[in-house]
């Protein structure tokens, strides 16, 4: 009985759902359970279904097969009768059918059963008899049905063709051939392009095909347009040349370029290269002027101008293999093979070329509108200069040359500047420079003016080259007149600087107009990380702001006008060399007005050149990652391609589309840099537009930019060498003291070049820093004096005298000198220096080959390049020297630096007009061959050969070299011989010197940087090395003088007698006797173009005693002048004085902030002090203990070392700091703000954790479910660390600023010293935003506080210096990160006491979370730093910086540091509730539990 508290014994029902066994003793379910049931159905129902499509399939089988058995024999039976109609098998003569409708029946019935494996031989009887048909009078066979007919035997034989051409015999197959070429003859236009393609893809696809037959099939249906249509997509696959060759005889350019036209819009860069080289094949040379031709090729070529590399070496590929295993895997930087370089190369044909502008004189000379004849030739000649640069000066000058069949020719240049100053644009442009971008843009009119513009720009660019400046400026003895007349000139100038102007200054949006720009930084701020760990500060960054795409293609420039593969870089190098040609000759001739080149207007002047100054501080990242991509100086040395990519294949292939990649980089970091520096590009390579002054002004300022890097702000050489001895050098090579052993040198007199080579060589660019000397005597005894920078300048002097005496014999072995000496008295590097020592070798039996010689050599080339070194450390320093330079020599300084320039001198490009400066007797003979009439050309008797005479004084011999290959053997022709004029032009002025002028600028470059030397010409260099040329300014003298000795002004402001009377008779004499005695002084007769407040040294006079017989002497230490205490005339005379040392040595700064001034209260002023530039001195060490105390003091309350020198750049250059606040109350203000925020914060989430037992509980897990079920929906571990994190924020944060009130009230009664008033300090925290751009590295290296910031990284900087890692070396800062967070772990461990008193674990646990928080914040910064590079060199850096990348950007990174923080917090959140934080309510009054209980106070000691 079943017994129940109900009183009823019956058991009740149950039912068991969930086919398990209620009894545990029951065997193991079987197939009763409802599992086993269900699946037992469902088996059931698959065998079924199974079986229905088994049936279901077998029916269809069984009809297919019915079906096919019942064809077969229904096609028997037709076939067997068509058979009986065609009654074949009598003597096999083929004749034609009776009439029209018994050949048209014949052919349906055998359409009705015809496959083509069966019927071939039928369709080609039929083929034959209809052949026969159709000449027959009377059945023609013509007509829209038998158009038809005859387009279904086209296609019945282009299905034979396909599927049985191997299985017929070789008489089938000519039939079956003739057939297929009767039927396309006679499809009409029923004939479609569809067809085409199917017809050519059939007749290429074969093989061993009968030449005769094949050849006709090819040509039949070419008559209509859509054969065109349908051959122009197979022209976009690799086909045989044979094939090719056959159907060149009859192709009609005309409409098969109008296909091409059509059909290459979408299409690949592969398809469209085998179109362009199977275009040129078919057509061939004789139709190269056709206007459909010119515009095809022109249209293909533009296109893969970027794609393509037309200049690499052809790979020996048959066409089928070049395109499966190259150009299916070679993305950019397609390479050619054989075929396709023999057909392209082919269009770069003189005669072509020079026939090409075939020129209507009468529009021309009336000035009319281009025409489309003018846009269309100009587009082609434009596509094949951007196609074949080193083919450029060739078609340039074959355009300039003209047509040969004709007299009336006006001039290329001539011509296309009346067609391009009749467009739009360009008047557009020259009345409004704000109008070029939107001409920029793509629309078709704007692109044809463009193109005749270009055209011009171009070949006015070539004319310069060669064009004297006598033809320039009108004409030369009737002969051809200047390209465009010289009223003209003002007018393209004004354009070119319009549009020059707009595509410097506005880089920006024009880059940004580029979809595919793509360089930026996942990080953007180029401050980064580093600003955690002191490896940045204001200016720099841990890790390079730039990274290389993977993929190249990412970073495509904006096309021009959407002309493709014409891009605005190519435009901004063309107008930017044209514009620096042109203001050369004015330069030279001045033809224009005086301020026609600058565009001041443009620019806020009052602030052009602190903007200029930034932009060069802020963009020194990325250039030196651009220095660092692995680009050889070298690189653009003609012929060094060839050698790198030599081979064939695949390989060949890829290591070109590796090049290519690698310059697209650089490309693209040259645009990041444009759009970054916009001033500083267009100084750089416009210079012209900015006023000469203030272009030096920034100069300066550039060097004491670069200075105050190099010596961690000691600019004084005397306070720098001081810091060197307590400092370890900073890039970790060398100690202080060696550093400054290596900077010091004896010097012998007479010997000065010599020893300054062997001792400061080694030097390298560290040549920048002050070096001291010492002069000793043939006896090795020291002079007496000290250094105060005037014997550094008589050191320098006298390195420049020996190194650039044109009569001096170098060395002690008698060398030929390092500079020769034109006729106008103009220096320039020896041409033969390098083969005359050569040649004094060879006269000892030595080949040029042998190591000795070769040794030899590369020790001169450093003598050059030291030479370089000096005169870049004159520049540097400021000191004027006297010596001129040739222009051209110096023209190849300026154009070393800025777009379109290159490393060393391959830059600077040769020209007639240089050449007169150098050898005006060659420059003489040169434009008489030019000017001669073309019949006595050939009477000067000249090949393309020079004669070199070298070797040394008495052993002279002549070497004869060749201009080009194989010029002994080529005859000077009027065709060439404006070749010869460039190539001989090149060799004297370039080739000739090329290694010495390298070396040279190689260690002018590593001491002045070349972008610098770019802001000016070849005559402003002059100025700059040896002073302005103007009249002495004797009171710009007198202001800048320093008086010594008795001679010092006193308080009343009144000069010495004798100083009055000094200046008295400096201002009565002539100039010329003013520049004697500045020459005396100064070692220049020039001044400082910025006038003398710029010498250095300081022009100085001092008494030099009572005797009135003893005249003024110099000291060559310093430009003092000794004058002494008498009246009358002065004379000069040398002797040797010292010089009271200045400058003390100090680490930290005295008196750095003006309170007033730097709290804005004596006018009420609220705007922070972002401009004020403190007056500081620095501090030596404090002799005295009492004077150490206040050092003492300021460390122990300045752990971050305000106005502490650490020989950090980071934290040097941001001393003394600016205060965070402009006023007390404006600090009083924001504490108060803080404090009331954080005691809410605190209030509340002290209020949760009460809720929450999570927090006093140690047994419960930060995962365990949340208290409240409406937060069910988040996780648990992140809202508990986020309320970990809300209290740490908030007590750290925002309660910090309360006790500081404090020592701001004594400071305001003046008890305590500005050092220790917290509202002149700098700002604790930064921004929040930086964690949404620069995630955790953001919320550590700039938002939370930088307290222990110095201390804890000093270490992590000593380990890296110690390995000599570099500075962007991820290893360096991954070394530096790690060591500070670990030592700042290891600090925080101090907050855990010896016994806690709530502690469920070890003491040393507790630690190990506090500590481990900390260490793991290492790990994920790093984490973070490899993931944004991978990040950035997938995208690129600029899509991140703004738009939607910089809204994506901020979005993950919020993501990921409120993720990060989740999972390291718990570390932080453990330590508190082990030490019992949790139990204590943090704030004394409770606004939540007043609110909510009325219970206010949370502190028993408030209760009493």
């Amino acid at each position: 009985m079943y017994q129940t508290f109900s009183g009823s014994s019956r058991r009740p029902r149950q039912i068991n759902l969930s086919g398990r066994p209620s009894n545990p003793f029951a065997s193991a379910p079987g197939t009763t359970s409802t599992t086993s049931a269900v699946a037992t159905a469902a088996q059931d129902r698959l065998a079924r279904q199974q079986q229905r499509d088994r049936v279901q399939a077998s029916a269809k089988i069984q009809r297919t097969w019915r079906g096919h058995s019942a064809r077969r024999r229904t096609f028997g039976v037709w076939r067997r009768v068509w058979d009986d109609l065609e009654g074949k098998g009598g003597d096999g003569r083929v004749e034609g059918y009776g009439s029209e409708e018994e050949s048209l029946g014949q052919l349906r019935r055998l359409m009705l059963f015809y496959t083509p494996k069966e019927d071939v031989r039928r369709l080609v009887w039929y083929g034959g008899r209809q052949v026969v048909t159709s000449r027959q009078p009377g059945t023609s066979c013509e007509g829209r049905q038998w158009t038809g007919a005859h387009l279904r035997v086209a296609r019945a034989c282009m299905a034979a063709l396909r599927s049985s051409w191997g299985s017929l015999d070789e008489e089938t197959q000519r039939r079956l051939l003739d057939t297929l070429a009767f039927a396309a003859r006679r499809s009409g236009e029923m004939f479609t392009e569809r067809d085409a393609v199917a017809y050519y893809e059939s007749l290429t696809g074969l093989k061993d095909a009968p030449s005769q037959s094949l050849q006709e099939a090819l040509l039949a249906p070419l008559g209509s347009p859509q054969a065109y249509a349908g051959l122009a997509v197979l022209l976009a696959r690799p086909l045989d040349p044979a094939m090719l060759n056959l159907l060149r005889s009859s192709i009609n350019t005309n409409a098969l370029c109008d296909a091409l036209t059509q059909s290459s819009d979408h299409q690949t860069p592969r398809s469209r290269l085998w179109l362009l080289g199977n275009l040129v094949c078919l057509a061939g040379p004789a139709r190269s002027t056709s206007p459909s031709y010119i515009t095809g090729v022109a249209r293909l070529l533009g296109s893969l101008a970027e794609t393509v590399d037309f200049d690499s070496s052809p790979l020996d590929l048959e066409n089928s293999s070049f395109d499966r295993d190259v150009l299916a895997k070679v993305t950019t930087g397609l390479p050619l093979n054989t075929f396709l370089h023999t057909q392209i190369t082919g269009l770069i044909d003189q005669h072509s070329i020079r026939n090409l502008l075939v020129r209507d004189t009468r529009s021309a000379n009336s000035g009319t509108t281009v025409g489309h004849d003018a846009q269309l030739l100009a587009s082609y000649a434009l596509t094949l200069l951007r196609c074949f640069p080193r083919k450029a000066d060739d078609i340039r000058m074959w355009l300039y040359l003209g047509p040969t069949n004709t007299s009336t020719d006006i001039g290329a240049t001539r011509y296309f500047w009346s067609a391009a100053r009749s467009t739009t644009v360009l008047q557009t442009i020259s009345r409004n420079s704000r109008a070029v971008i939107g001409l920029l843009k793509s629309n078709q009119t704007a692109r044809d003016d463009w193109t005749v513009i270009l055209v011009f720009l171009e070949l006015y660019t070539f004319q310069l080259k060669i064009m004297d400046d006598e033809e320039f400026m009108g004409t030369v003895d009737g002969k051809r007149s200047s390209a465009i007349p010289i009223t003209d000139v003002a007018e393209l100038v004004t354009f070119l600087k319009n549009l020059g102007f707009t595509l410097y200054f506005n880089a920006a949006e024009l880059n940004g107009s580029s979809e595919d720009v793509g360089i930026a930084t996942f990080a953007g701020d180029t401050r980064g990380l580093a600003r955690h760990f002191g490896g940045a500060g204001n200016s720099t960054s841990a890790e390079p702001l730039i990274k290389s795409p993977g993929d190249a293609t990412a970073a495509k420039p904006l096309t021009l006008a959407g002309l493709p593969g014409l891009t605005i870089d190519y435009l901004k190098g063309l107008v930017t060399g044209l514009l620096r040609a042109i203001y050369e000759r004015d330069s030279r001739r001045h033809f224009l007005p005086r301020n026609h080149w600058l565009m001041t207007e443009r620019f806020d002047m009052t602030a052009f050149i602190p903007g200029v100054v930034a932009e060069e501080e802020s963009r020194h990242l990325v250039q030196d990652q651009e220095d660092q991509d692995g680009q050889d100086a070298d690189e653009d040395e003609e012929g060094e391609e060839d050698e790198r990519f030599g081979g064939g294949g695949y390989m060949a292939a890829l290591r070109m589309q590796e090049h290519r990649e690698r310059q697209q980089r650089k490309a693209s970091r040259r645009r990041y840099l444009e759009s970054v520096a916009p001033r500083l590009e267009i100084l750089q390579n416009m210079p012209f537009f900015i006023p000469f002054t203030t272009r030096v002004e920034i100069f300066r300022q550039f060097v004491r930019l670069d200075q105050e890097k190099r010596r961690n702000g000691h600019v004084d050489p005397d306070l720098w060498r001081q810091s060197m001895m307590f400092a370890p050098h900073p890039s970790g090579q060398a100690g202080g003291m060696q550093m400054l052993a290596r900077h010091h040198a004896k010097i012998r007199r007479k010997n000065e070049f010599r020893d300054a080579f062997e001792q400061f060589f080694p030097l390298g660019a560290d040549l920048k820093e002050p070096i001291q000397i010492t002069f000793v005597d043939e006896f090795d005894i020291a002079e007496a004096g000290i250094d105060g920078g005037g014997v550094t300048k008589e050191f320098l002097t006298s390195v420049i005298t020996q190194a650039f005496d044109p009569v001096n014999k170098r060395g002690e072995e008698g060398g030929e000198p390092f500079f020769a000496e034109t006729e106008g008295h103009w220096l320039h590097p020896a041409p033969t220096a390098v083969e005359d020592l050569k040649s004094k070798f060879r006269g000892m039996g030595l080949r040029d080959e042998s190591p000795g010689v070769r040794a030899e050599v590369r020790e001169l080339l450093k003598q050059f390049e030291f030479a370089g070194r000096v005169i870049g450390k004159c520049l540097y320093e400021g000191i004027l020297v006297d010596v001129r330079f040739a222009g051209y020599f110096l023209k190849k300084w300026a154009l070393t630096g800025g777009v379109g320039a290159a490393p060393r001198e391959s830059g600077y490009r040769a020209n007639i007009n240089d050449l007169k400066q150098l050898d005006d007797g060659l420059y003489r003979g040169l434009l008489a061959l030019k000017n001669a009439p073309a019949e006595q050309v050939e009477d000067f008797g000249l090949t393309f050969v020079v004669d070199d005479l070298v070797g040394p004084e008495g052993a002279k011999e002549v070497i004869e070299r060749e201009l080009v290959p194989g010029g002994a053997n080529m005859a000077v022709t009027a065709e060439n011989r404006l070749f010869y004029i460039n190539r001989m032009s090149w060799y004297r002025l370039q080739g000739q010197s090329a290694s010495q002028t390298s070396a040279f600028l190689k260690g002018l470059g590593s001491i002045v940087q070349p972008s610098w030397m770019s802001m000016f010409n070849q005559s402003e260099l002059q100025t700059l090395i040896g002073g302005a040329s103007a009249d002495i300014d004797v009171a710009d003298l007198r202001r800048n003088t320093l008086y010594g000795g008795t001679y010092q002004i006193g308080d009343d402001g009144r000069e010495h007698p004798s100083v009055a009377l000094f200046w008295s008779v400096m201002g009565s004499i002539p100039d010329e006797e003013r520049r004697k005695v500045l020459k005396f002084v100064t070692s220049t007769p020039r001044g400082p173009l910025l006038g003398f407040g710029q010498l250095n040294p300081r022009f100085s006079i001092r008494d030099s005693g009572q005797d009135e017989g003893r005249f003024p002497t110099t000291n060559p230490w310093s430009d003092f002048r000794y004058v002494t205490k008498a009246t009358g005339r002065t004379t000069s005379r040398t002797t040797n004085s010292s010089k009271v040392p200045t400058g003390l040595l100090g680490v930290r700064f005295n008196g750095g902030i003006n309170e007033q001034t730097a709290l804005c209260q004596i006018n009420g002023d609220s705007k922070p002090p972002t401009s004020f530039k403190p007056s500081t001195i620095e501090q030596a060490y404090p002799a005295t203990t009492w004077e150490r105390l206040p050092w003492v003091g300021t460390l122990l309350i300045s752990i971050r070392l305000n106005n502490w020198m650490i020989n950090s750049p980071s934290h040097d250059r941001t001393q003394p700091p600016v205060p965070a606040f402009c006023s007390r109350k404006a600090f009083v203000a924001y504490t108060l703000l803080c404090f009331t925020r954080g005691y809410l914060i605190l209030d509340l989430t002290r209020a949760y954790i009460s809720y929450d037992p999570y927090f006093t509980n140690p047994a419960i897990p930060i995962n365990a479910p949340l208290p409240f079920d409406a937060l069910h929906f988040v996780p648990p571990q992140l809202v508990r660390t986020m309320v970990v994190g809300a209290q740490a924020w908030a007590l750290i944060g925002q309660m910090f600023y309360l006790p500081c009130l404090l020592p701001v009230g004594l400071h305001a009664l003046g008890y305590l010293p500005d050092d220790w008033a917290p509202h002149l300090w700098p700002a604790y925290y930064g921004s929040p935003s930086v964690i949404f751009t620069h995630g955790i590295r953001g919320f550590w290296g700039q938002y939370w506080h930088q307290t222990m910031r110095w201390s804890v990284s000093a270490p992590g900087y000593a380990i890296a210096d110690a390995l000599r890692l570099p500075s962007i070396s991820m290893v360096r800062y991954a070394i530096i990160t790690t060591v500070a967070f670990g030592l700042s772990g290891i600090t925080h461990t101090g907050l855990v006491p010896p016994e806690p008193l709530y502690a469920t674990i070890s003491v040393n646990h507790i630690r190990l979370c506090i500590a481990g928080f900390f260490w793991i914040q290492a790990a994920g910064i790093l984490l973070e730093a490899v993931v944004a590079r991978c990040i950035v060199a997938l995208g690129g850096l600029q899509f991140w910086q703004s738009g939607a990348g910089m809204r994506v950007r901020q979005a993950v990174n919020g993501v990921w540091v409120l993720a990060w923080f989740a999972l390291t917090l718990p570390l932080l959140a453990e330590f508190a509730r082990q030490l019992g934080y949790w139990r204590v309510w943090p704030v004394p009054i409770s606004v939540w539990n007043g609110l909510t209980t009325g219970q206010w106070t949370t502190w028993s000691i408030l209760e009493g």
